[in-house]
């Protein structure tokens, strides 16, 4: 059980951005002049974790949000809240998180507060107790508010005083979910090709993937060992597919591939592992120009 605090200034703008069948993955930002500055830090935040990521909440002003999961594979028992208080955000975070769990405690959480203006600070006092109506996050209570009513600061969520060993604290009491993945979404100036590098991380048990490029095999039957292979990707001008798939789950469930993706500079874009069942896909996009 962790905490990261942000504080910053006000008139910001702040995002979650979650992947909704994979609670593992998310990525928030606080403390951006723009909405849309905060809705991209988030995606890429949870992106850059491998989710196939949607922004669920924004907010603007000196409000607080938390988001909670469970331990282990977190899969929808997740939930968030945004209140004028942390306490109010992490109970409506909690009561949500619970009712997909199935009684699974959700111990997992993080939370950061924007700081307030003079005026915002003497609103707070004067009513401590906030009516439900205005306190529910519109997602969970099915209600259309406005954005406004929620908010953020300057220092972005990632960036400000949460360390990275409290992100490390967070994801080691998750794993990710056994779906569909998403790697990362590049571009690229003159890469011609790619290197992959695979290895079986779990047991050495006979799992087995597939790799297309744009909707056409280019490896129909890889057998993972306990030892790298590699096989060169040649990419073409523009938009480009990698699809990576699970052919099988070996003797021991669930396909335990890692692949560690290079360009033809030798520079690393990917190092992933994944534990997935047979039939789903991990997917890269790479632009070249």
């Amino acid at each position: 059980m962790i905490h990261l605090i942000a504080i910053g200034q006000t008139g910001k703008y702040g995002a979650l951005a979650i992947d909704k069948s994979n609670g593992f993955y998310y990525g928030w930002a606080i403390d951006y002049e723009t909405q849309s500055e905060a809705d991209s830090r988030a995606l890429q935040e949870c992106q850059s974790r491998g989710g196939n990521c949607v922004i669920v909440k924004k907010w603007k002003g000196g409000w607080c949000a938390v988001y909670r999961t469970i331990d282990g594979n977190v899969g929808t028992a997740y939930g968030w809240g945004v209140a004028r208080t942390r306490s109010e955000a992490d109970r409506i975070a909690t009561n949500e998180c619970k009712k997909r769990s199935n009684g699974v405690s959700c111990n997992n959480y993080v939370w950061g507060c924007n700081s307030r203006s003079a005026k915002e600070e003497k609103k707070s006092e004067e009513s401590k107790k906030i009516d439900e109506s205005s306190s529910n996050d519109d997602f969970w209570s099915g209600k259309k508010t406005s954005d406004n009513q929620n908010n953020s600061t300057s220092s972005d969520f990632w960036n400000g005083q949460g360390t990275q060993a409290e992100e490390k604290q967070f994801e080691s009491q998750t794993k990710p979910p056994e779906s569909n993945q998403f790697i990362a979404d590049i571009e690229s100036y003159g890469t011609k090709y790619l290197t992959v590098k695979c290895i079986d991380h779990g047991a050495i048990d006979g799992d087995r993937v597939s790799v297309s490029l744009n909707g056409s095999i280019i490896e129909s039957n890889i057998t993972l060992k306990g030892y790298y292979t590699s096989f060169d990707i040649k990419l073409k001008t523009g938009q480009n597919r990698i699809d990576f798939k699970a052919l099988n789950e070996g003797s021991s469930s669930p396909n335990t591939a890692k692949f560690i993706i290079l360009d033809d500079k030798g520079k690393t874009i990917s190092d992933k592992e994944w534990n997935i069942k047979r039939g789903y896909t991990a997917t890269l996009l790479i632009v070249t120009f």
